[in-house]
């Protein structure tokens, strides 16, 4: 569920990885074993290491209607960008994702939010991107308490009636975080268009 990612750019590991899988015997295709006994074996290793990026999201309580479509909608562009998702949320707004998503199609594995938060404090557990959902203070809170804790570039979905003074709030209290909001209540179309102008959410992620 939560591991402790890495965030680097894709190596080629030669000798190191040697050791540890041993070589990678490169063989002509319809090679017979009698052939392949005759044959020079090249002991060669090109090994990509492909890390993973990881993105969270941050669910309070769900009663504004588009907060569940909105973590839906994002949750499958950054898996579709290569993210593994990830849910942290309250036990309501979990159970209502993983109603709307059985297979887990967009989002890969959930935990609660104050355990999730817990194990950032202890170090076991970070991500490269964290989306905080926000239509009331709590929701403030706990963006902020992530994004004090975590390496991670913290991200705010701010909506709901009260979501221009909310924008407001969480842009002078979290250092470094991007802000998208709209006043949608029930419509996610507004708020939708403004997450689609992102384009690639990897761009966000601290070097």
């Amino acid at each position: 569920m939560c591991g402790h990612p890495s965030l680097a750019k894709p190596l080629g590991l030669r000798a190191s990885l040697v050791a540890s899988i041993g070589p990678v015997f490169k063989v002509e295709p319809f090679v017979s074993i009698h052939q392949l006994s005759c044959k020079r074996i090249i002991h060669r290793v090109d090994v990509l290491v492909s890390i993973v990026m990881k993105a969270l999201l941050l669910l309070g309580c769900p009663e504004v209607p588009v907060q569940t479509g909105l973590a839906l909608y994002i949750g499958n562009a950054l898996k579709a960008q290569g993210f593994e998702v990830i849910c942290a949320g309250t036990p309501s707004a979990v159970n209502l994702m993983k109603v709307a998503d059985p297979k887990k199609t967009y989002i890969e594995s959930y935990v609660n939010i104050d355990k999730c938060i817990d194990q950032i404090a202890e170090g076991t557990f970070d991500v490269d991107l964290t989306f905080g959902f926000i239509h009331k203070d709590s929701g403030v809170q706990y963006l902020g308490t992530v994004a004090a804790l975590s390496r991670s570039t913290p991200v705010a979905i701010v909506f709901g009636r009260e979501a221009e003074p909310l924008s407001k709030e969480v842009s002078e209290s979290i250092d470094g975080v991007q802000v998208i909001w709209e006043t949608a209540v029930h419509n996610p179309l507004p708020l939708k268009k403004k997450l689609d102008k992102i384009g690639k959410w990897a761009t966000l992620v601290k070097g």
